[in-house]
């Protein structure tokens, strides 16, 4: 897994303005991840890319 990008803890939410523009950000940023994380699924030598792209998952679906 070490070719892929690290995750950010937070989200930066800037005041004053609507929070779609935030929001879209986000679900970009996450089905980013979990789109790097395909090649390890296809290649299926380690669950873990499996597990990585259902909590991903998971988080989009919370929002």
């Amino acid at each position: 897994m070490s070719f892929l990008e690290k995750r950010p803890m937070f989200i930066l939410l800037i005041q004053n303005l609507p929070l779609q523009p935030d929001i879209r950000r986000y679900l970009k940023k996450e089905l980013a991840f979990c789109t790097q994380y395909e090649k390890g699924i296809i290649k299926d030598d380690d669950p873990e890319f499996l597990h990585q792209c259902r909590v991903t998952l998971r988080r989009i679906r919370a929002i």
